[in-house]
């Protein structure tokens, strides 16, 4: 492997580092409300998009940095 073809795949590897963090705190919890009921989880949606960014970024570096070797 080449450096540029190293530097990819070292790339693409920590977009997918990035996006795994993003997908596992893509929901938050909601506070109680005043007489102590619990909430469901809020899904966050811009954290699901970084995710799918991320992802896509990631496996398209990762294919292209492994195709050139």
């Amino acid at each position: 492997m080449n450096k540029s073809s190293k530097i990819q795949v070292a790339g693409g590897i920590a977009c997918l580092a990035v996006a795994l963090y993003f997908g596992l705190n893509a929901t938050r919890p909601v506070p109680s409300d005043v007489y102590g009921n619990a909430r469901a989880a809020v899904t966050d949606w811009g954290r699901v998009a970084l995710t799918l960014v991320f992802g896509f970024a990631g496996v398209g570096a990762l294919w292209t940095g492994m195709r050139k070797s």
